[in-house]
């Protein structure tokens, strides 16, 4: 049964991520949603503390959270970023601070 984003109950702005996701990746809304509520709703596998294993809900990572709402990729920017000294030139240098001599 395919999902009508607009009878649902979502801002303007979640349907454009929606769509960018679904242009993006060729997928129709209805998969998309499916995949974020799976995201959601799966329990994971882990080792507690005591060493035994279970089934034990957990928050997600940082990027499990970006990846789950499609923000991964999706900015434009330089490529090269971290890995392009001139954009590192000044990074970590205070203006404001006043050296220690």
């Amino acid at each position: 049964m395919a999902i009508d984003p607009t009878t649902i109950g979502l801002t303007p702005h979640q349907k454009a991520l929606i769509a960018e996701i679904a242009e993006r990746t060729g997928k129709d809304y209805a998969a998309i949603v499916d995949e974020l509520l799976a995201s959601f709703t799966k329990p994971r596998p882990t080792t507690t503390t005591n060493g035994t294993h279970g089934v034990v809900p957990r928050t997600p990572t940082a990027y499990e959270a970006f990846l789950a709402v499609g923000a991964i990729g999706c900015f434009e920017g330089p490529p090269d970023l971290s890995t392009n000294q001139k954009y590192m030139d000044g990074f970590g240098v205070n203006a404001g601070r006043k050296s220690a001599d």
